[in-house]
């Protein structure tokens, strides 16, 4: 009888043990799951506060290359767009008046020769020669200067309102005027082989109307 009450003892006893190991085992794997699963979460966190600040990083290097290729742009747009074209000179009617001012604006209004006293005043033209009325043309602005020199105009001073045919070929009358239309002349012109445009009559003015 004795016997079978220490067994019994010995049993609850023993029974108490393991039943105190399996609580303090589940209290250890409970912990360990948690540490477990908080170092999990917390590396979950840490991975995406670092992919949050990439994707912060990224976006601030897209919106500076944007604005600076926005600013490329508004510097290109405010860049003006200069084009040249050749101009091609325009040839106006002979009637129309001309400025022929020179380039040497020294010069200044001269005493002209009196009426039969001219000279040719040379000229670059060689072969035979043809009278032209082409305002770009050698003999054009060889008239000019043969109606320069007869009324004392400097070119840079004289309006030429017309020049043309003088009744041949060879001979053309011009109608001239200083700047200020203060002095008006109408010249004859007649051509010398080899030695140019000879001024051969020039009469002074008093008004530009009908005069060519």
């Amino acid at each position: 009888m004795p016997s079978r009450l220490n067994n019994r003892a010995t049993k609850t006893k023993t029974d108490k043990i393991l039943n105190t190991l399996i609580g303090v085992v589940l209290v250890l794997i409970i912990i360990t799951a948690g540490i477990i699963f908080w170092s999990s979460r917390g590396g979950d966190e840490e991975r995406a506060a670092s992919n949050r600040d990439n994707e912060e990083a990224v976006s601030e290097d897209t919106v500076q290359e944007d604005e600076e290729d926005l600013e490329d742009a508004v510097e290109e747009n405010d860049e003006p767009d200069i084009t040249t074209e050749p101009v091609e000179p325009e040839e106006s009617d002979d009637e129309t008046p001309v400025n022929e001012n020179s380039d040497d604006t020294s010069e200044e209004t001269k005493t002209p020769p009196a009426n039969g006293e001219f000279e040719p005043i040379g000229t670059s033209q060689t072969g035979e020669h043809v009278s032209s009325y082409d305002k770009n043309s050698v003999d054009w602005k060889e008239k000019v200067s043969a109606l320069s020199y007869a009324t004392g105009l400097a070119p840079n001073d004289m309006i030429v309102w017309y020049i043309g045919n003088g009744g041949s070929p060879q001979k053309s009358v011009g109608t001239v005027s200083s700047n200020d239309k203060e002095k008006k002349y109408k010249v004859y012109l007649e051509w010398v082989d080899q030695e140019g445009w000879l001024p051969t009559k020039v009469e002074t003015l008093q008004t530009l109307d009908g005069s060519y």
